[in-house]
């Protein structure tokens, strides 16, 4: 049996390792990352094929950020693999069969393009909604009185950064500076992400995750769906229990702060960090 492997996310021996742990007599082949996406997608079918896979595997930082898993499925089938495998660093593990995957895929693309039209529309009904709300806020100049002492306000950190690659680039360590700086001088943190985050205290700083859906046909539809999901639960979240102050790490497309900020009263705080932005528009270019 021979599996051809794409490593997205670079950790080419790790995925080497899970694949050999469920298919123990399997010779793995790697196609670097860099020769794939650097070609069309004829020539990777092309090259793929000319490969004679009997599994065709892709691996990721998590699979319920990744976005296209029906393409790569697809892909796969149509290069003549007789099993597809999508897995990741966290015992994430999708297999399909390739007559499933062509019986099946049909239906599901057309649900997708169906949900990437109707993201957009709700996005711009969403849009419009909060631009009217801020108007009618600004007009009564509404805030709620904060709850705590000045010296020890209560912080509501967001960060929405979906997406395969957004992990790169020293996110979590910023993120922990800010938390560790903040709660040295007093202050009360929770934390609502769209994953876990590296080196952060659970005892000392709540967390809230809401995890992402890998929908979407594009980058920009996974991003508006995933916004307007953290949105959502984020704001329940802050209306439920209002803190003093929100803070936001910004993602693209995210307006969940500005959500927040208009229906519990509070002030928002934007962090701008162009390295998601970056590695959001150049990391996922498979």
């Amino acid at each position: 049996m021979k599996i051809v492997l794409v490593a997205l996310d670079g950790e080419v021996e790790r995925a080497r390792t899970i694949l050999a742990g469920r298919y123990p007599q399997a010779e793995i082949e790697n196609i670097p990352r860099k020769e794939f996406e650097s070609q069309a997608v004829t020539a990777r079918l092309a090259a793929l094929r000319a490969r004679r896979p009997d599994v065709f595997a892709v691996s990721t930082e998590r699979l319920a950020w990744q976005r296209g898993q029906s393409a790569f499925l697809l892909f796969g089938a149509m290069a003549g693999a007789r099993e597809c495998v999508l897995l990741d660093a966290h015992k994430g593990f999708q297999r399909e069969k390739r007559a499933r995957i062509l019986a099946t895929m049909p239906a599901r693309l057309t649900w997708e393009a169906a949900l990437s039209t109707a993201t957009l529309a709700r996005a711009r009904r969403e849009l419009k909604r909060l631009e009217r709300a801020i108007a009618e806020n600004r007009q009564t100049a509404r805030r709620t009185a904060a709850t705590n002492h000045p010296d020890a306000p209560e912080i509501v950190y967001l960060r929405a950064t979906p997406g395969a690659g957004t992990q790169i680039g020293g996110a979590s360590s910023h993120i922990n500076g800010f938390i560790n700086a903040a709660t040295k001088r007093g202050a009360r943190i929770r934390f609502i992400s769209n994953d876990e985050i590296a080196g952060l205290d659970h005892n000392r700083t709540p967390l809230k995750i809401i995890w992402p859906q890998p929908l979407g046909s594009t980058r920009a539809i996974f991003d508006l769906h995933n916004n307007l999901l953290f949105t959502k639960g984020a704001a329940q979240e802050i209306t439920a229990r209002a803190p003093d102050f929100i803070y936001q790490r910004y993602g693209r497309f995210s307006w969940a702060g500005v959500e927040a900020c208009v229906r519990a009263g509070r002030p928002l705080f934007l962090e701008y960090n162009g390295s998601e932005v970056w590695v959001g528009q150049h990391w996922d270019k498979v």
